[in-house]
């Protein structure tokens, strides 16, 4: 459960720091039987493949790895969607 708690304070940091955004929405949430965390931020997104810097994304992934989870990581011009379903409790 930390690495999860971990997971939504990095993406919280990142979303601050980078993507100038104000509100940002983080929802609990069942997706087909499976419990889910969804954090959305309406900033300026960026090029999910062009990410060299910093290993806050890496970290995210990793973590979700031992939280039995998996990652998605979206993002646009319209801002950053991260999905992580929890596979096993």
């Amino acid at each position: 459960m930390l690495n999860l708690f971990r997971i939504i304070q990095e993406a919280l940091q990142n979303s601050v720091k980078h993507s100038g955004v104000k509100n940002i929405d983080i929802k609990f949430l069942e997706i087909e039987g499976i419990p889910s965390i969804l954090i959305v931020d309406v900033g300026k997104g960026f090029d999910t493949s062009k990410v060299t810097d910093g290993n806050g994304l890496e970290n995210m992934k990793k973590r979700s790895e031992l939280s039995n989870a998996e990652i998605k990581i979206t993002s646009g011009h319209d801002g950053t969607t991260i999905l992580v379903k929890v596979l096993s409790i």
